[in-house]
């Protein structure tokens, strides 16, 4: 009986075990998840910013073409 006791003590402490790991888990997983979650708004936050920049370097391009076209028409 003594050997029984034992045992179950022993698959009760292994069952605890095995609980607490798994929450720390469940933990780890749901952090990671949000960290991820967290990149991606930033990420894409970045990518629209890159947009906006390249955007805005088009135009000034634009504008700087044009304004040379109007200072070599002038000067020929």
């Amino acid at each position: 009986m003594a050997d029984l006791k034992r045992e179950l003590d022993e698959v009760t402490r292994g069952k605890d075990a095995l609980e607490r790991l798994s929450y720390q888990l469940i933990d780890e997983m749901r952090n990671t998840k949000n960290k991820v979650e967290q990149q991606q708004v930033e990420f894409q936050s970045s990518a629209q910013d890159f947009k906006n920049k390249g955007k805005k370097l088009e135009e000034e391009n634009r504008q700087m073409v044009s304004e040379l076209g109007d200072v070599l028409l002038k000067n020929c």
